[in-house]
């Protein structure tokens, strides 16, 4: 589950835990040149599982799950099907995962935040 919301010109998202003490958290500063029609992509990559949410700066407007072992570049195209997004934001503990997405959606010319 991801938690998004705004607050005072910064998006705060927390990203799935388990335990409440564990959330990762992270707050960025868009407040130049954000729409409030944009959307993103929100990515946790973690040992497990590789979850996916596509947002807007105000709601989570889909969400995906995949397997990290199975995390590829056939995957991430099927995990986007039908997704639009201008941004990217990861959130992981799996340095090959991060370089593979960070490869994928730099090569679709996304930015990365």
């Amino acid at each position: 589950m991801f938690f998004v919301c705004r607050f005072s010109g910064f998006v705060i998202f927390v990203v799935n835990s388990f335990d409440v003490n564990h959330h990762q958290m992270k707050a960025i500063n868009f407040t130049n040149n954000l729409a409030s029609d944009e959307r993103w992509l929100v990515a946790d990559l973690s040992n497990t599982t590789c979850k996916f949410a596509l947002t807007t700066p105000h709601r989570i407007l889909a969400t995906r799950r995949l397997a990290t072992a199975e995390l590829s570049v056939e995957s991430l195209n099927t995990i986007i099907e039908g997704w639009s997004m201008q941004r990217v934001i990861i959130a992981s503990v799996v340095p090959k995962a991060t370089q593979l997405i960070t490869r994928f959606f730099k090569k679709k010319k996304v930015p990365l935040l």
